[in-house]
């Protein structure tokens, strides 16, 4: 499978931008009888919407979705329908399955990123499950990533309350916002540096905590709000109106 071509990155020497979507999991806490990010949202798949802003953007120099191996077939499927049904989803035909998914998260982008960028290459690793990317937050972390060299990923601030609370449910103490933020993806840093600290942190939650524990430092930018990941039932009922809204405004 040939990977979705878009021209030469913008700037000469820095390497390719090589946009990876993670769709490997199973996303059980779901509750569909499917993995979550083919599930169907608004008449399209979660993954095509997730996959559409690196499709659209000119910076990004190909395009691959890393899903475990007994899924390629699924994946081939889902894009391929997508693709046929809707005019803005048709270059999904020609964006390359990755069948390398692992036991966690940094071991599925371990393996999509070396096979997919050399390590000049930049990774730009989305989850399948965040299908409201908006255009100028995927170019603000590319334009981020450039400048600083090493890398950029997106932090949104907390907005509600913490707390900690025994195994019984009964609240121990309440912990300070100030300082502390949910991290989004799309994440992106250089490819060599990142297979490293991959490497080095096999159980970490994404490329951020892996690239940190490895002693790397790198940009944060701001995230989105909107930037969500599905992940339970509810978070559907939510995607569905954002969906909707989304539709009703480009109309």
């Amino acid at each position: 499978r040939a990977a979705l071509q878009f021209g030469e990155s913008q700037m000469k020497g820095e390497g390719k931008i090589v946009a990876i979507i993670v769709a490997a999991g199973e996303g059980v806490r779901a509750g569909f009888a499917q993995p979550k990010q083919f599930a169907p949202l608004r008449g399209a798949p979660v993954v095509a919407r997730a996959l559409a802003p690196f499709l659209r953007a000119a910076e990004i120099d190909s395009v691959a979705v890393a899903v475990h191996p007994r899924r390629e077939s699924q994946a081939a499927t889902v894009l391929r329908q997508a693709s046929e049904a809707s005019a803005e989803f048709a270059k999904l035909r020609a964006v390359r399955i990755l069948p390398v998914g692992k036991k966690s998260r940094a071991q599925t982008v371990a393996a999509a990123v070396d096979a997919a960028c050399a390590d000049r290459d930049w990774a730009l690793v989305h989850d399948a499950a965040r299908p409201f990317l908006k255009p100028e937050l995927l170019s603000r972390i590319i334009a981020a990533a450039r400048r600083d060299g090493v890398g950029a990923a997106p932090l949104s601030p907390l907005s509600e309350a913490l707390k900690i609370a025994d195994d019984s449910g009964r609240v121990l103490e309440s912990v300070s916002r100030a300082g502390l933020f949910l991290a989004q993806t799309p994440q992106m840093f250089q490819a060599g540096p990142l297979k490293k600290a991959l490497a080095q942190n096999p159980r970490a939650d994404d490329e951020c905590e892996a690239m940190h524990r490895a002693g790397f430092k790198f940009q944060m930018t701001p995230g989105d709000s909107l930037n969500i990941k599905l992940t339970f039932p509810a978070d559907f009922v939510l995607a569905e109106a954002l969906a909707g809204a989304a539709e009703g405004g480009a109309q």
